[in-house]
């Protein structure tokens, strides 16, 4: 390694060789960081086809200080640069769309004119209050300054940024979870007016897979002999990526979505490609199609209009009410952080409830007994409000 950090005096150094030539020199920011982005200019200093013999003098170290605070670049410039160096490379594209809204709308117009030294803890919270002024939500704000974080950790890390400033996160109040009842799920499946689109809504019913993976569906990612779906991919402004959190997961088809998936299979040619593709290209469906699909599918059975992403919720909300594990239900819908799955946890008072009877010694059992795989039904006596005799299904 060209830097490391001496035991005795804890000082960061560069060991730098060059044409025969090898010196030690001590980086004149102590720390791993500093030395790093000291590394780099020296570097650039060999390559201009400066002698390594000229390097580690202290006025040479001054003047390479003095230039870098000289040439700290603005924030709209940086984050220019940012966008096609890091974010490109390492974001998928409709993440990288979502973070140039960001710096498009707010933050380059509050930051840009500003130097990478000059944003610090005051002019951030500045941001925050004229954001909430703008009404803006928390969650929003929050997200804003996440992208801020992200670029500034960039800068900090390209030696551009000698200190990271610190930003305190707004409270937020957990959003409420939009879901069909059970009534208006079965009354959305009896709809039969376009089959390419009823299979879809079953198929996010039964699987809570997202619209941007149903639409990179493939016929080679379900497996009908194991009865399975794999989510693979996902579609995101028709370019196809991994699924969000790059997640790669296998869900279980009930049979009546396998049987439903064979039919819509047999009718739309038995041909291998997209499971859900465009009738006139045969290429990919749009959003914009699927969601009118849908709000046309809500009208003709009656009920209110709701997007995809509400029969997401509904697949893990029938779950999580059935008694499932939260942590399958997690597994289900490739969740990074149990947290976010956690939101569904208010929808099975019964299973609350249980959960505290078990202090009286003789109810009901939570979890899976240690050494079994067996599915087991335990019987739950009656709760003391008077609702009747139930089970509990234990994964």
């Amino acid at each position: 390694m060209s830097i490391y950090r001496e035991k005795q005096s804890g000082n960061w150094y560069i060991d730098l060789r060059h044409e025969g030539d090898r010196r030690r020199i001590k980086s004149p920011e102590n720390s791993k960081k500093g030395a790093q982005a000291y590394e780099i200019h020296l570097r650039k200093r060999l390559a201009n086809g400066e002698a390594l013999s000229s390097f580690g003098q202290k006025s040479k170290e001054a003047e390479l200080l003095n230039e870098k605070k000289e040439v700290a670049p603005a924030f709209k410039v940086f984050v220019e640069d940012w966008l096609e160096t890091y974010v490109r490379t390492n974001n998928k594209p409709s993440e990288m769309i979502r973070k140039k809204s960001i710096l498009t709308k707010h933050l380059r117009p509050f930051f840009g004119s500003m130097l990478l030294e000059q944003i610090d803890v005051r002019s951030i919270e500045r941001y925050k209050s004229d954001r909430l002024a703008d009404d803006l939500s928390p969650k929003t704000i929050n997200n804003q300054l996440t992208v801020l974080r992200k670029a500034l950790v960039c800068a900090f890390e390209w030696g551009l940024l000698g200190k990271l400033p610190q930003i305190k996160w707004l409270k937020t109040v957990t959003p409420k979870v939009d879901f069909l009842t059970d009534q208006e799920a079965e009354r959305l499946l009896t709809d039969e007016n376009e089959e390419m689109w009823n299979v879809m809504i079953l198929l996010a019913l039964r699987t809570g897979m997202r619209i941007s993976e149903m639409l990179a569906l493939n016929w080679n990612e379900i497996d009908f002999r194991e009865s399975q779906v794999c989510v693979r991919y996902s579609l995101s402004n028709r370019e196809i990526s991994s699924p969000k959190n790059n997640h790669i997961r296998y869900i279980d088809m009930t049979l009546s979505l396998r049987d439903r998936l064979k039919e819509w299979k047999q009718s739309s040619g038995g041909k291998l490609g997209l499971v859900f593709p465009s009738p006139v290209t045969d290429g990919f469906l749009s959003r914009n199609s699927a969601l009118e699909a849908l709000y046309r599918a809500c009208a003709r059975v009656g009920i209110r209009r709701v997007g995809w992403h509400t029969l997401r919720h509904t697949f893990a909300t029938q779950l999580t009410a059935k008694g499932v594990p939260i942590r399958t239900v997690q597994t289900l819908l490739g969740h990074q952080s149990l947290k976010m799955t956690e939101r569904y946890a208010h929808v099975a008072p019964d299973m609350m409830r249980n959960a505290v009877m078990v202090l009286e010694g003789d109810w009901v059992s939570f979890g899976q007994y240690m050494g079994s795989r067996e599915k087991m039904l335990l019987p739950v006596r009656p709760m003391p409000h008077g609702i009747g005799d139930k089970f509990l299904h234990v994964e």
